[in-house]
């Protein structure tokens, strides 16, 4: 287990691995004083870790998908583990809090015969403004790229997550290239979900630009 594990206890590692060796090595120190804890104070002793023992799945532990949080460097963090075990044949658990439980479905759809943008929800017509935050953000995004019609052009967004549900969040990047495979993104996020489908090798992190 690795990533924000403070919150891990011994009877909670108990209850749900049982039969399995469990080996904690965190960022932040175990609030739990009966639980051993790794501290990685450094990248190269997590990729010790795991040229030392041959784990079966690693567990992360996210705080920054919880509503409000910007701890800096967790991005880093989920990028390096992920980095270090892309050639070992090791599943990776994601854990990213309560909030990412909630199913995204809303029971939604686009009456496609009006003039107008409306929806349909167990047969009452929504106007856009009553749509949730979310779903008012994604929407946003997406007539933004699909108003440009295919053409060539950089979209610039700035944590475009916050009010996006952890699998929105997810799938953003390709619905956005879906709607226009010449778009470039330029964006600033904190949260790793954004990022986590396949392009964390496009990440870079602000401590790494410098200006000379």
């Amino acid at each position: 287990m690795t990533g924000n594990t403070s919150c891990v206890t011994k009877a909670w590692i108990e209850a749900a691995f049982p039969q399995d060796h469990v080996l904690i090595a965190g960022y932040e120190k175990a609030q739990d004083p009966h639980l051993k804890a790794i501290a990685l104070d450094n990248k190269r002793l997590l990729s010790q870790l795991t040229d030392t023992y041959e784990f079966d799945c690693i567990v992360y532990f996210s705080q920054y998908l919880i509503p409000h949080n910007e701890e800096a460097g967790e991005l880093e963090r989920l990028r390096h583990v992920l980095q270090i075990n892309r050639e070992r044949p090791v599943r990776i658990l994601y854990l990213a809090g309560p909030e990412s439980i909630v199913t995204p479905e809303t029971g939604k759809t686009i009456i496609r015969t009006a003039n107008e943008i409306k929806f349909n929800q167990i047969g009452e017509v929504l106007q856009p403004y009553q749509l949730s935050a979310g779903e008012k953000q994604m929407l946003a995004i997406l007539l933004t790229v699909l108003v440009e019609d295919n053409q060539s052009y950089v979209l610039f967004m700035d944590e475009p997550e916050i009010s996006l549900h952890f699998e929105w969040q997810k799938q953003l990047i390709s619905l956005v290239l879906k709607l226009n495979p010449n778009i470039q993104i330029i964006m600033t996020t904190h949260s790793p979900a954004v990022v986590m489908d396949g392009w964390t090798d496009r990440v870079t992190e602000v401590n790494d630009i410098t200006i000379k």
